[in-house]
């Protein structure tokens, strides 16, 4: 395909016409990182920011949107992580987006696989901005140990990261679940580098009546059950962008809802004993059990 039937193809949703266009982009892109065709694909993505008015009940375009963010992917485009990011607060063109959206689901591998060391401190405001919706800032979390484990970032500075957010913490008002889901991922990380400042979101009680809950689940992490979660992370890790097949399948599947449940907020869990029950809700903020996530190999 030359650039044109490219264009016109990314709106298709035909898998074997969309995937031809994605690996004909990719090896375009190979060649011409900075030519006509990624120029192009990423005035799709700024255009779909500032005039997200225009995608209303055209979902040929929302898809052919996403179309063009795939094909950045696969080439690890460092130049689209600033307008990838203003699509992501863009609350006007989420809203098109079905819960369970393929854009919801893989922003974390989608900025993972355009964002460099020093984009660390603009993920991290984005997770601590609470006027940006919650399953973006879940998947700007996401995205810590995604760049870890692809050895974008080093440990030590997502350690120095983990670090500034727990001290200017999230706002008050937040959902419990991104509460835990902070402290959990960065008693992983961090350990006795981080074990203060943990201990002082918990002592201040910013997760309500879950905190005695998240309180047991990070001491049993500081214990040494880290090291299981962090093999769990490696196993389960979906890297960067490879199987074009895969990801076009993906992108046009029906949005996925999470069938983990969590408990309501102000409803405080209640066990006999002091440890996480398998049928409970994972402490790590995955909405899975328990016993079908860190739980799993026990």
């Amino acid at each position: 395909m030359d650039k044109q039937e490219i264009l016109s193809t990314l709106s298709s949703n035909d898998s074997n016409l969309l995937c031809q266009a994605v690996e004909s982009s990719c090896e375009m892109l190979k060649n011409e990182p900075f030519g006509e065709l990624a120029y192009d694909l990423r005035g799709i993505i700024t255009h779909a920011a500032s005039h997200p008015e225009e995608l209303e009940g055209k979902e040929d375009e929302i898809r052919k949107v996403k179309a063009a963010l795939l094909c950045l992917a696969f080439n690890r485009d460092k130049s689209s992580f600033g307008d990838v990011f203003r699509l992501a607060r863009c609350e006007a063109f989420l809203k098109y987006l079905p819960e369970g959206d393929w854009f919801l689901r893989d922003f974390h591998r989608l900025i993972g696989s355009m964002a460099v060391e020093d984009d660390l401190p603009m993920i991290g405001d984005m997770i601590l901005d609470g006027h940006v919706m919650l399953p973006i800032r879940e998947q700007a979390l996401l995205s810590f140990h995604f760049l870890l484990l692809e050895g974008v970032v080093p440990e030590k500075s997502l350690i120095d990261e983990y670090r500034r957010l727990l001290e200017r913490g999230l706002p008050p008002e937040d959902d419990w679940k991104l509460w835990m889901a902070l402290v959990v991922n960065a008693s992983v990380i961090g350990g006795s580098k981080l074990k203060p400042a943990v201990m002082d979101i918990l002592d201040k009680g910013c997760l309500g009546d879950q905190t005695s809950f998240v309180r047991k689940a990070v001491m049993g992490l500081f214990g040494g059950g880290s090291q299981r979660f962090r093999d769990m992370l490696k196993r389960d890790h979906k890297s960067l962008y490879k199987d074009v097949k895969e990801e076009v399948t993906a992108l046009l599947a029906p949005p996925q809802k999470e069938t983990g449940e969590m408990p309501e907020r102000g409803k405080p869990i209640v066990r006999e004993e002091p440890k996480v029950g398998r049928n409970d809700p994972c402490p790590c903020g995955s909405g899975k059990k328990y016993k079908k996530c860190c739980g799993k190999n026990l």
